[in-house]
């Protein structure tokens, strides 16, 4: 069961940000309670798999007060949502009128996280990164077999960020901090947020435009 949900945000995540205000708090504590009232609807188990789901909202409800951001409070609903662990029940967050592209992708080779492809012209080529390098720490995550599907999730999907802060490792050199800032796009007003066709075809047509390299060039 996918929790789904169909408002528009025109917010991206970024740090720094101001404490939400009560409007913002408010819409997140609606969805909250949109969230918590579609899972004792439907979920599969009426018991809840023994899950405490109103104690766990509950205190979501609490962390939302500490919510940055809108979209930082989209990630305490996430939170919450987690607590299931099922991975067939999760949050998917209202569509944004913002893409963000990072430009490089990541990938789990074995048990290691590699940068897989770089956009020569974007930010991250620039700051030296390229593929191959191992990623380390994404933010504060640190991707493994068991959380690389989790953290996909939040970066891509339910707080995608203005600026990344990363650990990595080229091969056979010390581990770096690297910080890339990505850039952001905004869609029309027109395009169908519901189903997410125009915000697919903008994506496409992004990767298109842009030669993303896939094997390890020079360093500048």
């Amino acid at each position: 069961m996918a929790t789904a949900l169909s408002c528009l945000l025109s917010a991206v995540h970024a740090p720094g940000q101001q404490k939400a205000n009560r409007v913002e708090q408010e819409q997140a504590r609606s969805i909250l309670r949109q969230v918590e009232e579609t899972i004792e609807k439907n979920y599969f188990d009426p018991s809840l798999r023994g899950y405490d789901l109103h104690a766990r909202f509950q205190e979501a409800d609490k962390k939302i007060n500490d919510a940055p951001t809108l979209v930082a409070g989209l990630g305490v609903i996430n939170w919450a949502v987690e607590g299931l662990n099922d991975s067939h029940t999760f949050f998917i967050p209202p569509a944004r009128n913002v893409v963000v592209y990072s430009g490089w992708q990541m990938q789990m080779v074995g048990a290691d996280c590699l940068i897989t492809a770089v956009e020569p012209n974007s930010d991250a080529w620039k700051k030296g990164l390229r593929p191959g390098d191992r990623l380390m720490k994404v933010e504060t995550y640190e991707p493994t077999l068991a959380t690389f599907q989790i953290i996909r999730g939040r970066i891509d999907e339910l707080l995608p960020l203005v600026e990344y802060h990363l650990v990595v490792a080229s091969p056979g050199q010390a581990s770096r901090q690297v910080t890339t800032k990505s850039q952001l796009i905004t869609l029309p007003q027109t395009t169908n947020f519901f189903t997410g066709g125009d915000v697919q075809h903008q994506l496409q047509h992004m990767r298109e435009g842009y030669q993303l390299i896939t094997k390890r060039g020079p360093t500048n």
